[in-house]
């Protein structure tokens, strides 16, 4: 598992069939308040009909931000999880770095 700025981004072991997922072009995972944003190098970006967030990685790659150290991914299908900041039961808000 890893983390960079507001996104924690999770190894998944199972088959994932994104045939009818949207693939994103841009490779953008997500942008923070200052517009930078999280992208993927050597690797595809796809959301799936919730909006949850996959990436696809047929060989090594990594997610750069201008602000944080880049992450060497692996071979394999991560799940990438937008972190929230818990305020009370009835409220969440998304965290942005």
């Amino acid at each position: 598992m890893f983390r960079q700025g507001d996104i924690l981004i999770k190894k998944i072991e199972e088959f994932i069939d994104t045939n009818s997922f949207r693939h994103k072009k841009d490779n953008v995972i997500a942008i923070g308040k200052t517009g930078n944003s999280h992208k993927l190098i050597g690797g595809e970006v796809y959301l799936d009909s919730k909006k949850e967030i996959f990436l696809v990685l047929k060989r090594k790659g990594k997610i750069v931000h201008k602000e944080h150290k880049p992450i060497v991914l692996e071979k394999g299908i991560y799940k990438v999880i937008k972190q929230k900041e818990y305020i009370s039961k009835d409220e969440e808000v998304l965290i942005y770095d």
